[in-house]
């Protein structure tokens, strides 16, 4: 009879206190002593490794411990493992036997525990992922990340959203949450610009935010367009609420003569105006709705039930129809994304077989 040293059970020796540690770190150290245990004696009926370690498995679907295949038969000695049976199945009668109160101790020896034959281990294939996905973040992420660095980062590139304050210890960083919120409203009001008129109103918007009050030829030479172009994109924006005009007489009479017209812009104020402007529809509807249901709750003809049956139907009504289109229009467009999502589903599923069959063939 010869013996030898089968060198991959020999690595899993060595890998057996870093995959103590992933237990630990992903399910506290109850799983711990359960890997320990089964890391000790090889395997163990789930009863005995619950009496080792004096508390019941918490976590059966961690995938870390796997049911060894059971017996079904043997020829000539040599047991027959069955191929097709669940490794991570709990026992239902060792569950309800854990929940029943102990009582004698001799008596508790003899009474059978329902998972006679029905052994563990240790999950191995589930460890080497864990363990090579450690190490790839061991390669990728730097131990001590730069953080005064990205902090530095964060305060140039986020126009003010950011700060700092101060140079003992290090310094303060703020973050301002008007001033992002300032930001986030900025893009907005940007973007409409961009798409009711062009990126040269955009340019004209900004050139007013950052010089103030301007008239219209120091705009001309500033932003580089001509007279005509210029006039034409500042009626515009005029016209929308995205600038406003600020008369300057000479003189006290306000002559058109002896008066000039500078160009400026209130932020405040156009958001203000933009947001009545686009929830002018929705609140005027509001307002006819609620002086509906009022009639209807002032009126005592009717009972409780009659009542709210009214307002449903009144609240259904006055739905308008490209509130309906729109709500159709999101339904469909949630529908495609769905199916698309399943679709680069069944793609990445395909590509995870072609790499299994791949390394097989190797």
């Amino acid at each position: 009879m010869k013996f030898q040293l089968l060198s991959s059970f020999a690595r899993i020796l060595i890998d057996i206190y870093r995959c103590c540690l992933i237990v630990k770190t992903l399910y506290g150290g109850l799983a711990e002593a359960i890997c320990e245990e089964l890391f000790s004696y090889g395997q163990l009926t789930c009863s005995d490794t619950i009496r080792k370690v004096s508390a019941r498995l918490e976590q059966p679907l961690a995938d870390f411990v796997m049911r060894c295949p059971p017996v079904a038969s043997s020829l000539k000695g040599c047991p027959q493992f069955e191929d097709k049976f669940d490794p991570f199945i709990m026992p239902d009668l060792l569950l309800q036997s854990t929940a029943e109160p102990s009582g004698d101790s001799r008596k508790r020896k003899a009474q059978s525990d329902g998972d006679e034959g029905i052994y563990w281990k240790i999950n191995w294939s589930r460890f080497d992922r864990y363990i090579r996905d450690d190490l790839t973040l061991e390669l990728l992420v730097p131990k001590r990340p730069d953080v005064e660095k990205s902090l530095r980062t964060l305060v140039d590139d986020s126009q003010g959203v950011v700060r700092k304050t101060g140079d003992s210890g290090g310094g303060l960083f703020i973050i301002d949450f008007e001033r992002a919120t300032q930001q986030m409203c900025q893009y907005h009001i940007e973007s409409l610009i961009r798409e009711q008129l062009e990126t040269r109103a955009v340019r004209i918007f900004r050139l007013l935010q950052q010089k103030g009050h301007l008239e219209e030829e120091q705009i001309e030479k500033l932003t580089m367009m001509g007279s005509k172009e210029t006039r034409e994109l500042l009626y515009a924006m005029l016209e929308e609420g995205y600038i406003h005009t600020k008369p300057i007489g000479r003189t006290n009479d306000f002559a058109p003569s002896r008066t000039f017209v500078l160009y400026y812009v209130d932020f405040a104020q156009t958001v203000r105006a933009h947001e009545a402007k686009e929830h002018r529809l929705l609140t005027d509807r509001q307002v006819k709705m609620e002086s509906i249901i009022e009639t209807i709750d002032a009126d005592e003809t009717l009972d409780d039930e009659t009542k709210k049956q009214q307002i449903a139907e009144v609240e259904e009504m006055y739905l308008s129809k490209a509130d309906r289109q729109l709500l159709e229009k999101f339904r469909k467009a949630q529908t495609i994304l769905n199916a698309a999502e399943t679709e680069c589903e069944r793609a990445l599923f395909i590509f995870k077989l072609f790499v299994d069959y791949s390394q097989r063939r190797c």
